[in-house]
């Protein structure tokens, strides 16, 4: 008997490889309400005769749950052989368009029919909004953690793991809203039991979403028009990299390990392909970035970490969930590397 249906919005799912045919009959339950069951056959394939494999049954709050959730789902759906549609009673007004919120949590938070609790301070966070939201049904409810990221372009693992970690206490699911993000990020955060919420999955699109954005900028803030035009990219080298290699510390370190080290050029590539990833990023990104072979990277992380750590200081990371990371203040101060020069506008 389902006793709760609850949203899941993921937008990527496959359609299973087989087909079964459907039973369905009704009958009143011993307290006399009305219960529809739904009987599913094995597939073609199976051996044996057709059976039933799996039961459904649903009560009259099911049912219309339900019939809401397939409105929304096939909206404008025709209908079946033989059947006319409804007409609505005379004199009844037509029921209006649903409009649905344009801020990706708030439509979120509505798809899944959710309340929101609270609005959390974004201090600290890369994240354009926090929300704490509630779905009171038994069974199926809890609180939900909601971060909105899609402010920025390109998610690093250091905002996701500093904002899961600030979450507040004793939420039960996470959904975290992005423009697109990688294969890895992804993996990470289901791992960390979040869901991963597209744009698209949405009905939203990058491009209007980054309009919005510009528009609650710049009716809010003191932004200059060079600001609004595009997000800061990030570097493809770090301007570091060849001083890191040149600095005294660092040939201390080499001379140090002795022949168990690895080859300059292949510190300057993962040290340029973790820059590129937000300082952080799973093995097999800075691999691929680095134009090492799959495989060839961690037999590699204890002599580059002989190399970059230095008196015992974690400058060079290897984390829970095969994430590399690079402390980009500590590799400054230990190795004396020397910041890019600002430009005079830019100075606070």
């Amino acid at each position: 008997m389902i006793r709760a249906f609850r949203h899941e919005v993921k937008g990527h799912g496959t359609r299973h490889s087989t087909d079964v045919d459907c039973l369905y009959f009704h009958f009143l339950d011993t307290g006399g309400s009305q219960v529809l069951q739904l009987s599913t056959l094995g597939s073609d394939q199976r051996q044996s005769q057709p059976k039933v494999s799996q039961t459904f049954q649903i009560g009259a709050e099911g049912a219309a749950e339900l019939r809401q959730i397939l409105d929304r789902t096939f909206p404008g759906i025709r209908p079946g052989p033989g059947e006319e549609p409804a007409e609505p009673p005379r004199g009844a007004s037509p029921t209006p368009s649903v409009v649905e919120p344009e801020d990706p949590i708030d439509r979120f938070i509505d798809r899944a029919g959710l309340d929101k609790v609270d609005d959390l301070s974004t201090e600290g966070s890369r994240a354009q909004r926090r929300v704490v939201a509630r779905d009171d049904r038994p069974y199926a409810g809890g609180d939900w953690y909601i971060v909105d990221f899609t402010n920025l372009q390109a998610l690093r693992y250091a905002d996701v793991e500093l904002d899961l970690r600030s979450a507040p206490p004793a939420y039960q699911r996470a959904a975290v809203i992005v423009n697109d993000v990688s294969e890895d990020l992804q993996e990470f955060l289901v791992r960390a039991h979040a869901d991963v919420i597209r744009l698209a999955d949405l009905g939203l699109t990058t491009r209007h979403r980054r309009g919005l954005v510009s528009e609650a900028v710049v009716g809010t803030s003191h932004v200059s028009s060079r600001e609004l035009v595009a997000p800061p990219q990030i570097p493809a080298t770090f301007h570091g990299t060849e001083q890191l290699l040149r600095s005294e510390v660092y040939l201390a370190q080499k001379a140090r390990a002795g022949r168990a080290t690895v080859d300059d050029a292949v510190v300057r590539d993962v040290v340029n392909a973790l820059v590129r990833t937000g300082w952080s990023g799973s093995i097999a990104t800075v691999e691929r970035d680095a134009g090492l072979a799959p495989g060839a990277l961690r037999p590699m992380l204890p002599l580059m970490r002989r190399l970059l750590n230095v008196d015992g200081y974690e400058t060079l990371a290897l984390r829970d969930g095969g994430v590399l990371a690079i402390d980009e203040n500590l590799l400054r101060q230990q190795f004396g590397l020397v910041s890019p020069a600002q430009p005079e506008g830019d100075r606070l």
